[in-house]
């Protein structure tokens, strides 16, 4: 047995372990690739380019329709799970995701004033950094010099309707190791009864802090390369109708205390507003940059032949990350309430599930006794009852995700029977 991130590569030969499609996985040469041995060709439903992070937080563009990778070395366009010295990535997967519309023009330019971003003070913003993507001058500066007041740069975003949505910002703001000053970000529902998410960043160490919010809010900061992914969500209360974000460079020299005697900088990125979407549903997607419109990118799966599955007896194994809850192959592998779980359509087979985990999966099933049963991280469940069927449409994975949803080291086994099968599968799990 071998643990979640100590793999070899290129294992998709028959032999012994029956091993009869391998997708989703890296090469004896440790090219990442869609699929090594199997039936047909995979395809990857969308039609946007995507922006993704590669091992060091540079962010990637992936084409329309190309298999999205995330955390690889890329050298000449070939997406690698080892580093530059041949040692394995731990931190590489196939993601997929819903469509997403960054409602937040002129998202990484915070000078500009067609855009709509406002200076408070003199010199606030300069698009002069170096960016998401590795590009000078496509990331704002954003500079607080004035020890007696705020300097800020804010911005009125999209309209919403007076209802009780959540709604949720995110912005990518640089690392460093500054702690003399701790930068803000507000995002403020208006035009009624305001609510509001005060998102203080500690840019040394991603510690948040809400204080000064108002109403039902939620925030994070998560580890993005050399990037903070600072997320905030906040709760509509029936009355607002606006959006506004305003970014405070230094907003106290305490973490969560205010104060206009602070100075200093911050770099932010990219700054993404997403209506009607939760922290969790924004949580790791791709990068949505904006010019003088908002843009949208479509929805993400993948879709492998038919071929490569069967419903009279096998075993599968998979590794999985699944920020929210849903589909993980076709209909009959997924994640529901606080469990995974396998499916034939009438009968269940279930394990704990949680948000935001790697898990190593794995299946097993047997038409001729009837049975099935489902292995997380190294336990199976009880025996469930199996009516022989499991496939019920396209062997498609994440279907219809409702948030970021990674998969790698996919396989499936030949086995004659549900002790062979879950054998089979117990060789992958720890």
């Amino acid at each position: 047995a071998r643990p979640l991130t100590a793999y070899g590569l290129g294992e998709s030969t028959d032999g012994a372990n029956q091993l009869v499609w391998h997708a989703l996985a890296a090469n004896s040469s440790g090219v990442i690739t869609d699929q090594i041995k199997g039936e047909g060709a995979p395809t990857w439903a969308h039609t946007s380019t995507l922006l993704l992070p590669d091992y060091q937080g540079v962010y990637r563009t992936i084409g329309a329709g190309e298999a999205p990778i995330v955390g690889a070395r890329w050298v000449g366009g070939v997406p690698y799970a080892t580093d530059e010295m041949g040692a394995p990535l731990t931190d590489w997967w196939f993601q997929c995701q819903p469509a997403y519309t960054n409602s937040m023009t002129y998202s990484n330019d915070l000078t500009s004033a067609t855009g709509g971003w406002i200076e408070t003070g003199a010199s606030v913003a300069a698009l002069d950094a170096v960016g998401l993507t590795g590009a000078p001058n496509t990331a704002t500066t954003v500079t607080d010099d004035d020890g007696a007041a705020y300097e800020t740069t804010r911005k009125n975003g999209a309209a919403i309707s007076a209802d009780t949505a959540i709604h949720t910002v995110r912005s990518f703001v640089k690392k460093d190791s500054d702690v003399s000053r701790f930068p803000l970000v507000v995002f403020e529902l208006t035009g009624g009864t305001a609510q509001s998410v005060s998102i203080w960043l500690n840019t040394s160490t991603g510690a948040t802090n809400t204080t000064g919010s108002v109403g039902t809010v939620a925030a994070e900061a998560n580890d993005a390369g050399s990037w903070w992914e600072v997320i905030g969500s906040v709760q509509n209360n029936s009355t607002n109708t606006g959006t506004r974000i305003t970014v405070y460079p230094a907003a106290g020299s305490t973490l969560g205390a205010a104060s206009n005697a602070a100075t200093g900088s911050c770099i932010v990125g990219n700054a993404e507003l997403h209506l009607n979407k939760t922290i969790a549903a924004v949580r790791g997607t791709p990068a949505i940059v904006t010019a003088a419109s908002t843009v949208t990118i479509t929805e993400a799966t993948g879709d492998f032949d038919t071929g490569n599955m069967v419903d009279t007896c096998g075993g599968i194994y998979l590794e999985t990350v699944q920020e929210v809850a849903g589909n993980i192959l076709d209909g009959f592998l997924s994640t529901t309430g606080a469990n995974f779980q396998l499916s034939d359509g009438t009968n269940t087979a279930t394990r704990p599930w949680t948000a935001g985990t790697s898990a190593q999966v794995g299946i097993a099933w047997d038409a001729t006794a009837g049975t099935m049963a489902i292995n997380v991280d190294g336990t199976w469940s009880s025996n469930a009852t199996y009516d022989g069927s499991l496939l019920s449409g396209d062997l498609d994975i994440f279907r219809s995700p409702s948030g970021a949803s990674k998969m790698r080291n996919l396989k499936r086994y030949r086995a004659s029977n549900l002790a062979a099968a879950k054998a089979l599968v117990d060789g992958d799990m720890p």
